[in-house]
């Protein structure tokens, strides 16, 4: 489907007015039944209101009578009503049979459901890859709904430079006079942005414009957006070291969150956590055990964040090897899913725990890894908190070699490491790695070897089957099991020569396949990751200093395929927009000369020689123009 034929497009022209949408439903339904589209519209207008339950009977009606668009807003809604399994599935089933803006639908569900349940580097993959399909397409609005999500699932992965970036052109490519709601959502990722990187002025103004925002928003979305407004204040108590308001406000939201009709997943995700802990501080572990029982009553759909504090709660009450037990597991699954945050944590309270079960020889590596991926990461409150409820283990390990140092450089009396040097992936014209000081020799197919270095970099989180079948040439294809057994070869070889913990792989259930992924401690740079940043940036020179060829330019492979196609039409729709916006004949040259650099790169892409055509009949009278000028001087 495009997004012209979309129901989101129709919500497009109605200036995305929510309440007005229903309103006006609501009448012709009184007078006669609704179409199965105007029933959608109605659904997707009281899902982005937060009014779940009314959008899951209207997203469900429409879906069972065929709105493959209203059946993926569902599973939208059904994440939003805790319901994840279910959403999971159906998209699942959706994703191989969707093209066009609904595939791009598709991946930003997926991803967001999977980052929620742990796996936050496949979730940015996902929506990686779905933010640059609407980018190539030039669709404004999957950028904009893409670039929202993808910060988020940055934020809770803990790269908070880069959701940071994403929120921020999130907001960039709306319009705040019609798009009140998601401005709402938005502003909650970018407050918790601010909140996690200590930023207490920037945090303040950014929650003084949601009260503005939450206030213009349909009264019948006050209780969903009222409790948003909520939270913040809460973490913004916090921020500001009020004490007192911020106990006000985590009893009043120890209530809410355990109201299964006002769930909010935000606050389960990020002021769940801090809600629990803090009722654990005061020594109401019981409590605390029932709050997470009563909001998440499956363990095994617990975020890892939660995950930590039932463990931290066990440490607390003496239950040291229960606590160990449950910290190795979530390690486990905050290594796989990528998640900073949560491996810091987890390594610290590790420590805590072995010491103060006597075993303190056991502590330190944990205390080590944590200190130093804290110096690497960077922390935040959150942390810090941790920190100062482990005084004892920390002063034991001064006196140990491996953490010594690293303590002295957390207190800021000694300087922070240097960071390992950074390898660069080159795939754009031509196939080769540089850095560490030492050329690389393969004892396979340098440029297969690579690509599928490329494939884990761009879509993490993938089984030897999928690699397979996307990355490997065609001849590859005819045998499936050679494919495999291939690709295992290279990936034997990417670990001997990187070390065996920098590609990590994960099973999402026993006997399931293993999904393969790069550490985030591999200081991996991509000339495609580079080049899409020029683009962000409006940097056609540096995206072209980048750009010298295709994609893999030998290789015939889907995946190959697939990067060529897209960032093909996110060159030609910056070229696009770069013409249209050109004034004057110096502008429109400059734009032509990028154009001619284009065609020698595509030759065959009708819409670039298109472009270039349109740009000589601009130019051609400006330069008939100066000659005249010229022979009158």
């Amino acid at each position: 489907m495009r997004f012209e034929q979309s129901l989101e497009r129709q919500l497009e022209l109605l200036d995305f007015d929510y309440d007005k949408v229903i309103r006006q439903l609501r009448a012709k339904e009184l007078k006669g039944p609704l179409t199965v589209e105007e029933v959608g519209l109605m659904g997707i207008s009281q899902f982005r209101l937060g009014l779940f339950q009314e959008a899951k009977q209207s997203l469900g009606y429409a879906a069972d009578h065929g709105n493959i668009e209203c059946a993926i807003e569902l599973c939208g809604c059904r994440f939003a009503l805790f319901e994840f399994t279910e959403a999971l599935e159906t998209l699942h089933l959706l994703r191989s049979s969707c093209h066009g803006f609904l595939h791009g639908m598709v991946l930003r569900w997926t991803a967001i459901l999977e980052c929620f349940m742990g796996n936050a580097t496949y979730g940015v993959g996902l929506l990686t890859r779905a933010y640059r399909e609407f980018q190539a397409v030039g669709n404004k609005r999957g950028m904009q709904i893409a670039a929202n999500m993808l910060g988020a699932t940055l934020l809770l992965s803990g790269d908070y430079q880069k959701a940071e970036y994403y929120i921020k052109h999130s907001f960039d490519l709306s319009d705040p006079s019609k798009e009140q709601a998601l401005w709402v959502d938005t502003s909650l990722k970018l407050f918790m942005v601010y909140a996690y990187t200590d930023r207490v002025a920037e945090a303040g103004r950014t929650l003084h414009e949601m009260r503005r925002y939450v206030a213009n928003v349909s009264n019948r979305a006050s209780s969903y957006f009222g409790l948003t407004l909520k939270l913040c204040e809460t973490v913004m108590s916090r921020l500001t070291g009020n004490r007192l308001t911020f106990a006000t406000n985590l009893v009043k939201l120890q209530m809410i969150l355990s109201d299964k009709s006002q769930r909010h997943v935000e606050g389960l995700v990020w002021v769940g956590p801090l809600l629990l802990d803090s009722i654990s501080k005061m020594g109401q572990h019981g409590i605390a055990h029932k709050l997470i029982d009563r909001m998440l009553p499956d363990p095994s759909l617990r975020p890892t964040s939660v995950r930590i504090i039932e463990a931290v709660i066990w440490l607390r009450k003496g239950g040291y090897i229960a606590a160990i037990n449950k910290l190795e597991q979530t390690l486990e699954a905050a290594r796989e899913g990528g998640q900073r945050l949560e491996i810091i944590r987890c390594h610290l309270y590790l420590a805590d725990a072995f010491y103060k079960a006597g075993a303190p020889a056991l502590a330190v590596p944990h205390l080590a890894e944590g200190l130093s991926a804290l110096i690497r990461w960077g922390g935040n409150f959150i942390v810090y908190d941790d920190l100062e409820g482990m005084k004892s283990v920390l002063l034991y390990g001064q006196s140990q070699p491996e953490t010594a140092e690293l303590i002295r450089v957390i207190r800021g009396k000694a300087p922070a490491p240097p960071q390992d040097q950074a390898l660069y992936l080159r795939t754009l014209g031509r196939m080769e790695i540089k850095g560490k000081g030492q050329a690389t020799k393969w004892r396979l197919d340098e440029r297969e070897v690579l690509l599928i270095l490329a494939y884990l970099t761009l879509r993490p989180n993938e089984t030897i089957e999928q690699i397979a079948e996307s990355a490997l040439s065609e001849k590859w294809l005819e045998s499936t099991e050679a494919a495999k057994v291939y690709v295992r070869q290279v990936i034997m070889l990417l670990r001997q020569q990187f070390g065996k913990d920098q590609l990590l792989a994960s099973q999402e259930r026993k006997n399931a396949p293993a999904r393969y992924r790069l550490s985030d401690n591999l200081n991996l740079k991509l000339d495609v990751d580079a080049a899409y940043e020029a683009l962000a940036r409006g940097d056609l020179e540096g995206m072209f200093e980048l750009y010298q060829g295709p994609f893999a330019a030998r290789s015939d492979s889907a995946f190959a395929s697939e990067v060529n196609d897209k960032l093909e039409g996110a060159v030609y729709q910056a070229l696009l927009v770069a013409a249209n916006a050109a004034q004057d004949a110096e502008a429109l040259a400059s734009v032509a000369r990028w154009v001619r650099q284009m065609i020698s790169l595509v030759p065959e892409n009708p819409e670039v020689a298109e472009l270039a055509r349109r740009l000589d009949k601009q130019l051609a009278p400006l330069a008939e123009a100066n000659g005249t000028l010229d022979k009158i001087i």
